[in-house]
């Protein structure tokens, strides 16, 4: 079995054609980043890409898979100006196109969610400073200074060499550009055209492609016995960075969109090949548990973002009006990683942990964890639904737990939660002063304790 070689590597000699070279095209992300640290990028990502080429991808092909990718040719682009994170092809010229800026914005936003996770800071303002950057960086609001992730997030400069997440760190950021790797090899083999997505039909042809590649990229990591744990992380950025579709330019043309079937699809193959992408690991079972709650973590926290109108609202809303100073990080309540079950509970009511669904009025339902802390009739806790953290407080009357939520800066409301005979709390939220109107909740305690 083959695993994935580490992909930040630099000193190893050139094993295949490569360029490192500015895109010579101006756009909205010109030189976010400094030319120093794009060249640094380049030469660090270009050895690992072309062993694990080489050494990890070639032996497990097929030999029809091998006669349509052997002329690969890998440029590392300095830069895309076009996008903060845009891996492509061009299927003409075998071309796969590894821009260094988009390297670094990955390496630099799954270092910051390690380090935020494991010191006990929400990871929520990863997805509030990608929405910043999504609404004010392009449009110019920004463009008095960088504003780079670390010094946004306020995560230490030398974050990757923290000794607690380096490991991990290392492991995670080779994973997911192995995934974009294979999957740009996945457009190639499948001789994929770029499509303009300017109408329904565009769009789900621009998808099956999209899945189709992806299926590719998954298939090689179960080939190799890879598990695929920077699958979510790379999901999680890209979408925040997708358009919304209460965006006033939704409409306009895109060569990459994402959707919720993506996703979907993306989930279905881990649950499929759990056990071929956890045969590497000496305990399967506890591998294979954790191929299907990264597969979980997909359905319930990613993809239904992209399919809620109200959730991206907010987010726009968010991205629009929220300040790059306010990201500093903030603590929350035992919040875990991707895949985590949840903390043990309490058995006192509105105390401890609790999941389950938030449903808004369109009736689209997302997987949420409560964690709530009584004390004698005041409560205090959180609510997360993917990258996302909501706060609460409030007090306990007649066994009504009534509270005011808040989520960021700009998005407050009301809500009540009440128990059922069957150990369920439910209940209404709605906005602003309003304790209905804008969905409901159905909770319960979690079936197993750690």
């Amino acid at each position: 079995m083959k695993k994935i070689l580490t992909l930040l590597m630099a000193g190893l000699p050139a094993l295949n054609a490569f360029s490192a070279t500015g895109t010579g095209i101006s756009g909205p992300w010109s030189d976010f980043y400094s030319r120093p640290i794009l060249a640094q990028a380049a030469k660090d990502i270009r050895p690992g890409v072309l062993e694990n080429w080489q050494h990890v991808i070639l032996p497990v092909l097929t030999p029809e898979e091998r006669r349509k990718l052997e002329q690969v040719r890998f440029v590392f682009d300095l830069e895309d100006a076009t996008a903060p994170i845009n891996f492509y092809s061009i299927s003409d010229s075998n071309e796969v196109h590894i821009p260094a800026s988009s390297v670094r914005m990955l390496g630099d936003l799954t270092a910051s969610w390690m380090w935020l996770n494991k010191y006990g800071y929400t990871t929520s303002s990863i997805n509030e400073y990608l929405s910043i950057l999504k609404y004010q960086w392009a449009s110019g609001a920004l463009r008095d200074k960088r504003y780079l992730p670390l010094e946004a997030l306020g995560v230490p400069d030398n974050v990757r060499n923290d000794p607690a997440i380096a490991d991990e760190y290392t492991r995670v950021i080779s994973n997911i550009l192995f995934f974009i790797i294979g999957h740009e090899l996945g457009h190639l083999l499948h001789e994929h055209r770029g499509i303009v997505v300017e109408d329904v039909t565009a769009s789900l042809r621009s998808i099956a492609q999209e899945k189709a590649a992806d299926a590719f990229s998954l298939e090689l990591m179960r080939r190799i016995g890879e598990m695929p744990l920077g699958v979510p992380l790379f999901f999680i950025f890209a979408t925040a960075l997708e358009s919304a579709s209460t965006d006033p330019d939704y409409s306009r043309p895109r060569t990459h969109p994402h959707s919720g079937a993506r996703i979907l699809a993306t989930a279905t193959a881990l649950r499929t090949h759990a056990r071929g992408f956890a045969r590497g690991l000496h305990d399967s079972a506890t591998a294979i548990d954790k191929v299907n709650r990264i597969a979980d973590s997909l359905v319930n926290d990613i993809a239904p973002a992209l399919e809620s109108p109200v959730i991206q609202d907010l987010w726009r809303q968010k991205g629009l009006v929220t300040q790059l100073g306010d990201l500093k990080p903030r603590t929350t309540l035992g919040l875990g990683s991707v895949g985590t079950p949840p903390r043990k509970t309490s058995t006192q009511l509105f105390d401890g942990a609790y999941q389950g669904k938030w449903i808004d009025q369109k009736g689209i339902d997302f997987d949420v964890r409560m964690d709530l802390q009584r004390n004698g009739e005041i409560v205090v806790g959180s609510w997360t639904f993917g990258p996302n953290r909501v706060v609460l407080n409030g007090i306990v009357s007649d066994e009504h737990l009534y509270f005011d939520w808040k989520w960021g800066l700009d998005y407050f409301g009301k809500s009540e939660l009440y128990a059922q005979s069957d150990g369920r709390l439910v209940g209404t939220w709605g906005y602003t002063r309003n304790i209905s109107g804008g969905g409901t909740w159905s909770l319960s305690r979690p079936q197993t304790h750690q």
